[in-house]
């Protein structure tokens, strides 16, 4: 009886929404830190200060969001989540074409919409389930949501650390068909090593060979992940779409 009011449509889709939304971020918040670090060689403040580019645009895109809101000018609810949603495609594709000479003015740019994204798409599931909430029942509405939350952060990080494990093993693996004296390009890599580390034996070049193989690995799975969360952001926003024009 007590949960009773939070049995609308509305309040359902919006935990489902909040499910989406921290899942998302919770495994991007895991994989930008070892794209960052293990696959572009960034140090830790400088990876530090790039993740904190994503929280300063969300604030920049709520407070955008919130004058509209004042103003009567905000787009309706479904168009605010769908262009979040777009936010993180485009984000995502970006992402997907970076290489390991990305700048960080480049990936900061880039950050700017993963920003957008959470700010936008937020505050509009926000909206859309507690609306038609009693206040009675505004506490019990609150509590089901940080439980969502907590869940699907937990989730998220648990599929991205599956999901980089899976990818890392698939292309270090095929990565390291090369890495034989048989192969033309081990044979240039070492023979470059030789001339411009020439004070290392064969023994310590390997081993920088095969931190470069972990490195390209890693790099690779990452842009996988973003691919993936491209796809992920235009299935959302064409779902949206469509629901509210069959509604």
């Amino acid at each position: 009886r007590r949960w009773r009011p939070l049995r609308r449509p509305g309040y359902r889709m919006g935990l489902l929404g909040y499910s989406c939304c921290y899942l998302l971020v919770s495994a991007n918040s895991y994989i930008l830190p070892m794209l960052s670090v293990q696959a572009l060689g960034f140090d830790l403040p400088t990876s530090g200060m790039l993740l904190s580019v994503s929280y300063l645009a969300g604030i920049a895109f709520a407070l955008l969001y919130a004058k509209l809101l004042l103003k009567g000018k905000a787009p309706g609810l479904t168009e605010t989540m769908a262009c979040g949603c777009l936010l993180l495609a485009g984000y995502g594709w970006l992402m997907s074409g970076l290489n390991g000479e990305a700048t960080l003015g480049r990936i900061a740019a880039i950050l700017l919409l993963n920003g957008g994204f959470m700010s936008l798409f937020i505050m509009a599931v926000a909206q859309s389930a507690f609306r038609d909430i009693a206040p009675a029942a505004f506490g019990r509405a609150y509590q089901a949501k940080n439980i969502v939350r907590q869940v699907s952060i937990s989730a998220g990080v648990a599929l991205a650390s599956v999901f980089m494990q899976a990818r890392n093993a698939l292309h270090y693996s095929r990565l390291s068909e090369r890495f034989s004296w048989n192969s033309p390009q081990f044979l240039d890599s070492l023979h470059q090593l030789r001339q411009f580390m020439p004070d290392l034996s064969d023994t310590q070049r390997l081993g920088v060979l095969a931190g470069e193989l972990a490195r390209q690995a890693t790099l690779v799975s990452c842009l996988d992940f973003f691919r993936l969360e491209s796809w992920i952001g235009l299935a959302l926003a064409a779902c949206l779409l469509a629901a509210k024009k069959i509604g």
